[in-house]
């Protein structure tokens, strides 16, 4: 239920159902989890998308490959030391992507460098 909606269910007739009215309430729910499912899978392939094209604007601007033009990314979102101490799991998160995202190790390794520094 959660999953699908995104929150827990409140004063649900799932427990005073009848078992056949509980079985209607079980296929729908996997119905509407198939829809949801899909639906944030094409929202990260957009983002990703978005983010794909975020660093080749910065590659055009000057930036000389993909990893400086994340740290640019970074740099203009205001990503701070508690920021980039969640590691890219935040960034995912941030950008909507999905957290085994192409960029990942990348973004580690951006993160390790702003860290140092």
């Amino acid at each position: 239920y959660k999953d699908c909606f995104g929150f827990r269910p409140r004063d649900h007739e799932f427990w005073t159902a009848t078992p056949e009215r509980k079985q209607e309430i079980w296929d729908s729910l996997l119905f509407n989890l198939a829809d949801e499912i899909i639906r944030e899978r094409n929202e990260q392939e957009e983002m990703l998308k978005e983010f794909t094209n975020l660093i080749q604007i910065n590659m055009k601007n000057g930036a000389a490959d993909e990893k400086t033009a994340i740290r640019w990314i970074l740099d203009v979102e205001g990503f701070d030391e508690f920021d980039l101490a969640y590691g890219p799991d935040y960034v995912a998160f941030r950008f909507g992507l999905n957290y085994s995202n192409p960029y990942r190790d990348m973004i580690a390794e951006v993160i390790n460098e702003m860290k140092e520094n």
